[in-house]
């Protein structure tokens, strides 16, 4: 017989909800405007979360394992967290004074070094992917970042 762990249902549930809330709210944004603008972003991001929470719920029942993170190298685990944590709060405080590029490119940088990855390909991979969200939400979506 599986073993259902409970802590998986009630987080794929929880995140369900919640996107269910961010649709909702996400429809009330210009309900006007006919056209493709910026209602049609978190319109989309709402639904992918729906749809991989879904998707989480369902491999919560067939999966055979405990998914506990914080079991298995209890303390090596917390500080990762914390630290992930701890830089995403100061990339939140410093968003309005940082642009957006040197400040993405600093706080993926900084995930690279706390995940241990090879410094020359995290730095590639931060400016690489700081400047395609920049140039997609800029000049695709019109929004500015800062």
């Amino acid at each position: 017989m599986k073993k259902i762990y409970r802590q998986d249902v009630i987080c794929s549930s929880i995140f369900i909800i919640i996107g269910i809330f961010f649709l909702t709210e996400a429809l009330d944004l210009g309900k006007e405007n006919l056209e493709t603008g910026v209602e049609y972003f978190p319109k989309l991001l709402s639904c992918v979360f729906i749809i991989l929470s879904a998707v989480y719920f369902l491999k919560s029942f067939r999966s055979n394992t405990n998914n506990n993170y914080f079991k298995n190298n209890n303390q090596l685990n917390k500080n990762i967290f914390f630290k992930t944590i701890g830089i995403i709060l100061i990339f939140l405080i410093l968003w309005p004074y940082v642009p957006f590029i040197a400040l993405s490119s600093i706080y993926l940088i900084s995930l690279g070094y706390i995940f241990k990855a090879n410094f020359i390909k995290s730095l590639v991979y931060s400016i690489t992917t700081s400047t395609a969200i920049y140039l997609i939400f800029s000049k695709i979506f019109h929004v500015m970042l800062s």
